[in-house]
């Protein structure tokens, strides 16, 4: 088939990066990151063939004929990283997604066609495209920092430090528990619906002030909302 829909055990096809219920909030860092994975089995390693960004005056030259190095999930943040030292990140906000559909497709023409596109990366298999997005900019790779180097530890990420985000939680204790999981700059990637379920996990009032927590509470806290992300 030209596309398929993608579950947790999909390698590539229609990215939905939107999960069911999800439709009034941002998708959240678990979504983000099975997005990233379905763009980097269809992209990484790959030369692109097709290149087109239709944001404002961003100039595509820089991605045209580079290889796609990987795909990168930060937080909720997407980076798609090219061997000639550009980065193009992305946002989905509340709308966005990507899809992935096969080169030369009747399915890809069709999306291609669509007001809401506003990027398409493309390899001799496969087409990647992304709709609706809600950021999108492309700078050296060097300089990404500029855009997600604000944010706390990844609550994903392979490099997940839990003192540190325990330590920036810490740092706001007049703020209520559910606000603070929320803010990116604590941990990122989490958003309402973990944040929520995890604070009725641990029978946690959002509204209850960090701190007033005591150590052993908010690291079950935190490690809660990771264990539950990571299972999806």
């Amino acid at each position: 088939t030209d596309v398929e829909t993608v579950t947790n055990d999909a390698t590539v096809g229609e990215v939905v990066a939107q999960e069911p219920g999800e439709g009034t909030s941002v998708p959240e860092g678990d979504t983000v990151w099975r997005t990233a994975q379905r763009l980097g089995s269809a992209l990484a390693g790959e030369r692109l063939t097709l290149t087109e960004i239709r944001w404002g005056e961003v100039d595509e030259a820089p991605l045209r004929g580079a290889v796609i190095r990987e795909v990168v999930p930060r937080g909720k943040h997407l980076l798609h990283r090219t061997d000639t030292g550009w980065s193009l990140h992305t946002h989905l906000r509340m709308e966005g997604s990507w899809r992935v559909e096969r080169a030369g497709s009747p399915a890809a023409a069709r999306t291609l066609r669509r007001p809401a596109v506003r990027a398409a990366l493309g390899t001799d298999r496969w087409t990647t495209i992304g709709l609706d997005l809600g950021v999108l900019d492309l700078v050296p790779t060097e300089d990404e920092h500029r855009l997600v180097g604000h944010l706390g530890p990844d609550i994903l990420g392979p490099d997940w430090d839990g003192d540190e985000a325990l330590r920036r939680l810490r740092e706001t204790p007049g703020t209520t528990i559910g606000e603070a999981l929320l803010d990116q700059r604590h941990l990122a990637g989490i958003g309402t619906f973990w944040a929520s379920e995890a604070l009725f996990a641990e029978r946690v009032h959002p509204w209850q002030p960090v701190g007033d927590l005591s150590p052993e509470a908010l690291t079950a806290l935190v490690e809660r909302a990771r264990t539950l992300m990571l299972r999806g």
